[in-house]
């Protein structure tokens, strides 16, 4: 890591291309600052100008901030008051494996059709299924391959669900297995939100975890997960649910190995590489994406209209 400041005057824009992905953490006014107003710190990120902090002498002459902005990423950064202003952050280089993978050639296509084929299932073991008994590996083994080789036999039992439940389709698959216990009397999440979108016991979405980024991504967590976060440059594999504003859904992979993709490197759309990172195996979120981080101005017809935000519902089934 390496420190990244800039003084910001009064009537001056700064304009930042990030060299590296960059991470701005306090706003603080100058000791020169004399004049007692209000002081207000803007970012113009895509045409979108957002308030990162008021500050005024005696009052609030610091605050800390927690923004990043992606390697190649620009932004603007101005101030409206008379007093000039300081922000500091530091430099985060891309982590990137040395190791290319093999797939990493492949498209998109021909990756999928392998996945179902069940051609990456040494990969894709969790640790748990490792530490299991010999006995019960092969059981699972079982009947997990026809989950490979079928991905939409549980999806048509589904296909009433969808139409009342909260959208997070996914989950499902685990509240599915977990109907019947609540009919035997065991307890479950009194929330009707929770019994379609998460397991007993696991966190549902609040205030407190959902977070607007400055470049207008909102990123809710469902569920939080286990493990370390995901990291630029690991392969990471989503189960998903795409839909319009409209409620009109566009795109989808629910099957139980889930899409495979290296983050943080451009091989989806922004919005992807911004919010999938920081998940954790197990973790469930929405992700709001405007258009300047999903498809622009031009779309991806028919499916996707010009200028669309989009609606992803993303739970994380595994990283390497």
């Amino acid at each position: 890591m390496s420190f990244w400041g800039i003084e910001l005057l009064p009537g001056k824009k700064y304009e930042q291309t990030c060299d590296d992905n960059l991470n701005v953490t306090a706003a603080v006014l100058a000791a020169t600052a004399s004049h007692g107003g209000r002081n207000s710190v803007q970012a113009e990120v895509d045409g979108n100008v957002f308030t990162i902090a008021n500050l005024k002498i005696e009052s609030k002459e610091q605050k800390s901030l927690d923004l990043f902005f992606e390697q190649g990423e620009t932004v603007t950064f101005f101030i409206t008051g008379s007093d000039p202003v300081h922000l500091s952050g530091y430099y985060q280089p891309q982590e990137m494996p040395f190791d290319m993978d093999d797939e990493e050639g492949m498209d998109e296509e021909e990756l999928q059709r392998q996945l179902a084929l069940g051609m990456n299932d040494e990969s894709f073991d969790d640790s748990e299924e490792e530490e299991a008994p010999k006995p019960a590996e092969k059981k699972n083994q079982k009947q997990q391959q026809p989950a490979k080789g079928t991905p939409n036999a549980k999806n048509n039992n589904n296909q009433k669900a969808k139409a009342e439940a909260s959208p997070a389709p996914q989950g499902k698959r685990k509240g599915e297995a977990n109907t019947p216990n609540a009919k035997k009397g065991k307890s479950t999440p009194e929330s009707p939100t929770a019994t379609s979108t998460s397991a007993p016991g696991t966190p549902t979405a609040d205030k407190s975890l959902s977070k607007q980024m400055p470049n207008g991504l909102r990123i809710t967590d469902i569920t939080i997960g286990s493990g370390d976060p995901v990291k630029n440059g690991a392969f990471v594999r989503v189960k998903y649910v795409g839909r319009l504003e409209n409620g009109k859904k566009f795109d989808s992979c629910e099957k139980a190995s889930g899409f495979r993709f290296r983050l943080g490197v451009g091989e989806v759309i922004k919005g992807w590489d911004h919010g999938v990172k920081g998940m954790r195996v197990g973790g469930k979120r929405t992700l709001v994406i405007p258009a300047a981080l999903g498809y622009g101005s031009r779309g991806a017809p028919p499916d996707i209209p010009p200028n669309a935000t989009l609606h992803f519902d993303v739970e994380c089934v595994g990283a390497n």
